[in-house]
């Protein structure tokens, strides 16, 4: 199974945590190292691999996996305790997918892993920088979902999460507050993410 993604620490610690959740390590598995998440796809259509640890969902990858031996999701087990087991790995939760367009290897519903994602600056940048890209993104969070699918699910609910594993810019958490999206557990998280930078 590919486990280690050389060009990735955090897509490797997805596959540990995708194993956890079968109740698995990388000690009950061969694995095999790839540089990307593509190469584990491709890993498997070469026959070097009979599972990979992660493989997003609509890459083009999947449709020639799906062309040359059929792809198939495996679906994972959300109850809290398998859930948990995978977080001790990588900041996750559970969504259920069902079969449809764009969603080669979708069999029947299932549930997969998914987590937030960020966009990321330098603390360098000035915050008045970082407050207007905040703003812009917030005023046109709507216009984002045309331009890329994934970017669907970036909407104002989900700007400020509380499982955060990086700091938010001083100049985003100005904006945050200004808008009533930040308040005193934000505060307290932003604190202990900035003492173990």
């Amino acid at each position: 199974m590919v486990c280690i993604f050389t060009g990735s620490a955090g897509i490797s610690s997805q596959a540990k945590a995708n194993l956890a959740n079968f109740g698995l390590t990388i000690n009950d598995v061969k694995v095999v190292s790839v540089p990307s998440v593509e190469a584990g796809v491709r890993a498997i259509i070469e026959g070097r691999a009979d599972a990979t640890g992660s493989a997003g969902l609509g890459m083009a990858t999947n449709n020639e996996l799906e062309a040359d031996k059929g792809a198939r999701y495996l679906s994972f087990d959300p109850s809290p305790e398998a859930v948990q087991k995978m977080q001790e790995h990588f900041p996750c939760y559970m969504v259920q997918v069902s079969p449809g367009p764009g969603r080669v290897g979708i069999k029947e519903p299932i549930y997969m892993m998914a987590y937030d994602f960020y966009l990321v600056g330098s603390e360098k940048m000035s915050p008045d920088v970082a407050y207007s890209i905040v703003k812009t993104l917030w005023e046109f969070d709507k216009e984002l979902a045309p331009i890329h699918i994934r970017l669907k699910d970036w909407t104002k609910d989900r700007y400020v999460t509380k499982t955060a594993t990086i700091p938010y810019h001083p100049g985003a958490v100005r904006f945050y507050k200004e808008v009533g999206a930040w308040g005193a557990e934000m505060d307290s998280l932003q604190k202990k993410l900035l003492e173990e930078k």
